[in-house]
């Protein structure tokens, strides 16, 4: 994603002044890492985004579970983790997981983030967004965070219509503040 900004200045006709993000599950992660590695973009829209830490991402998704899939302690924890330093090991550089965190970083964003999903959900917990909404809140962020009353991840039908166009509203709030912010 950061290459692709990045091309869009060598690009002849490629608008730099109006780059928003669009993400969507995962997407979340990757979206508040870019907003903290670049501030080239205007305005950033999560549907449904992952946004916790990778310890709490690990008890969701159930990576190190027993054999019943019912419990969880400390020792699984760490072998979890022990197969995750085992990685990090095998890297260049020196890595701290939770220092991966964007969650982490909240304060640290600022772009305006306008944030979607769907409250009966089950791929990524309603919580998550919920919970990046509230830092937003506590940093004094630019943020809306819309609920929708559905269990469908991928926002089908009028939840994607309505969707699509409250992200339109937004970032379009977000080019005439600007405007008007600058004067031009």
């Amino acid at each position: 994603m950061l290459h692709l900004i990045s091309a869009l200045y060598q690009l002849e006709d490629g608008n730099t002044d109006n780059v928003f993000y669009l993400g969507h599950s995962m997407g979340g992660d990757v979206g508040l890492k870019i907003l903290l590695a670049s501030k080239q973009i205007k305005a950033a829209s999560i549907w449904a985004g992952v946004s916790a830490s990778t310890i709490e991402q690990v008890l969701y998704y159930s990576k190190y579970y027993d054999k019943n899939n019912s419990k969880v302690t400390n020792e699984s924890i760490q072998n979890y983790k022990s197969k995750l330093n085992e990685v990090i090991s095998n890297l260049d550089f020196e890595y701290d997981i939770s220092s991966g965190d964007a969650i982490n970083y909240v304060e640290d964003i600022e772009t305006p983030l306008i944030l979607h999903h769907a409250q009966w959900e089950a791929s990524v917990p309603y919580q998550w967004s919920a919970a990046l909404a509230s830092k937003l809140f506590i940093h004094n962020k630019e943020f809306e965070f819309y609920t929708y009353n559905s269990k469908n991840h991928l926002f089908k039908d009028e939840n994607r219509a309505i969707a699509i166009q409250r992200d339109l509203d937004f970032f379009n709030k977000i080019i005439t503040t600007k405007i008007n912010k600058n004067g031009n």
